[in-house]
Formats: C-alpha cells, sequence, structure tokens
C-alpha cells in the first residue's frame, strides 16, 4: 500500500469514531491528574506517540511500564489499545485499573475482549485489521513482512475463507439443480476475476474492496442479461463462445485502464 492508501486508511479510521466520543475522550484526559497508557506491537509506538504530544501539551502523562510511571488511582485516567484481539497485558493492566479505581479508556476493533466489559468507555474502530493486513500482503508482501505483518497466518487464513465461499457456492448450485456435472463452474473464473476487476480491485494488489466488487458483479451481470434478452429476441446473434471472448475483452480494457492509472500515480 502507498502513503496515499495509508493516510486514507487512517482518516477513515478516525471518521468512523463519533464527534461526541471523541469530545467525551477528549474531556477524559483534560480531567485526569494522571493519565498512563499501554498498547502492544506497532499500536505500543503509536500510543507512545499519543503520550509524548500529551506530555508535549503540560498533562502528567506516561506510558505504562517504564520505570517513570506512577501507580494509577482515583481520579487518573488509563488508556489501552488492543485492535486485532485480546493481548494478557492489556487485560492485566485493565484489571489492576480498574481495582485502584482508576477511569478506563479501551481502543479495539473488538469490544468483546475482557479488557473492555472492565472499561469505562470502549471505542471500537469499524476496520479490520485482517482486511487491512491483506491488503498489505497485497499491495507488497515483502514490504509487510519488514512492518511486521504475520503474512503466512494471514494467506492461510485467506485461502481458507475462499475455499469455505467455493463449497458453500457449490452447496447451492447442487441445491437448486439437484445434481452437479464434473464441468460445471468451467469458465466461471473468468466471470469472478473480471467483476473483481471491474470494482476497482488491482491485479498488481493493495486496493480493493468488498462494495466495489459487489458493483461490479452486477455491472458484468447487468451487461450480459441485456446480451442474452436481445439475443433471445432476434436483435443479436451471439454464441455463448462469442460471451466468454466479450468477457476476456472487457476484462482486458480495464485491466489497461488500470495499469494507465497505476502509470500515473507514479508519477
Amino acid at each position: 500500500m502507498n502513503e496515499t492508501t495509508m493516510t486514507s486508511d487512517l482518516d477513515r479510521a478516525v471518521r468512523s469514531v463519533s464527534t461526541e466520543t471523541l469530545d467525551a475522550i477528549a474531556a477524559d484526559i483534560a480531567s485526569a491528574k494522571v493519565i498512563a497508557s499501554f498498547a502492544g506491537g506497532r499500536e505500543g509506538l503509536v500510543m507512545k506517540g499519543l503520550t509524548m504530544r500529551l506530555f508535549h501539551a503540560g498533562l502528567d502523562a506516561h506510558s505504562a511500564g517504564e520505570m517513570t510511571c506512577p501507580a494509577v488511582g482515583e481520579g487518573d485516567l488509563l488508556i489501552l489499545s488492543s485492535g486485532p484481539g485480546n493481548i494478557s497485558m492489556v487485560e492485566a493492566l485493565a484489571g489492576v485499573a480498574t481495582e485502584a479505581g482508576a477511569r478506563l479508556i479501551y481502543f479495539t476493533a473488538e469490544p468483546n475482549q475482557p479488557a473492555a466489559h472492565l472499561a469505562d468507555r470502549v471505542v471500537v474502530l469499524k476496520y479490520s485489521a485482517w482486511a487491512r493486513r491483506v491488503l498489505a500482503i497485497g499491495g507488497n508482501e515483502e514490504s509487510a513482512q519488514l512492518l511486521g505483518v504475520q503474512t503466512t497466518g494471514t494467506k492461510v487464513s485467506v485461502y481458507v475463507l475462499s475455499g469455505l465461499a467455493a463449497g458453500l457456492a457449490g452447496i447451492v448450485l447442487a441445491s437448486q439443480t439437484g445434481s452437479v456435472s464434473t464441468d460445471t463452474g468451467k469458465g466461471w473464473e473468468l466471470i469472478a476475476i473480471a467483476a473483481v476487476v471491474v470494482g476497482g480491485t488491482l491485479l498488481t494488489g493493495g486496493i480493493g474492496s468488498v462494495l466495489g466488487t459487489l458493483v461490479g458483479l452486477l455491472l458484468m451481470q447487468l451487461i450480459f442479461n441485456v446480451i442474452v434478452f436481445e439475443n433471445g429476441r432476434g436483435t443479436i446473434s451471439i454464441s455463448s463462445y462469442w460471451e466468454s471472448v466479450i468477457r476476456g475483452a472487457f476484462l482486458l480494457i480495464v485491466v489497461l485502464v488500470q495499469a494507465r492509472v497505476v502509470k500515473r500515480r507514479r508519477r
């Protein structure tokens, strides 16, 4: 993913939190006597950046785990973050802070984690960390590895999800027709690729969305429904073989347009 994509992702994540919630967080921070913060991994680096900004603003802010961080109690605030799931250290700190009477703000994409049940305020970021990892690997797998993304596990989960979706589609098809031939679905992969590409997903990876794919699928289906309808009326005469040629030509045009757009962006 390039810098523009990452910036837009951050912007969407921030905008997923309501203005009222952001105002309430600011009020909690401003009223706290001592502010402590903690997050694991890359989130920890971001949290330390927030702590430094609060400290520079004149607030008594500390990073949990450092020697200068005091114990929190009544009137203090602990800010925790655990985006993709539960971290034992985050859960332990949440328990200690709650027992001491400190307020707790918890940032996460998984609001059902144990630490969230202890928090006074849970801020749910609506963008999936798993999906961002998939896009990062698609954009540049080596860069994603250097950033600490678990590429192997993410790729395995993608293939498993794809296999489950294909299996479910096969069950639905079999239930509709009552039987399935060995060559059923032959050539459908071209339709799937065309729909995904028309929906805005780059074949080079790093950019794409479920909504865009759905729009691409509806557009492709609309075009060929019109062709089939006109073919049935006798307005045009196109065999099923030529339909595959049209799909391929349509896909080629979209890919060429994408390549041109990407080339211009890199300039």
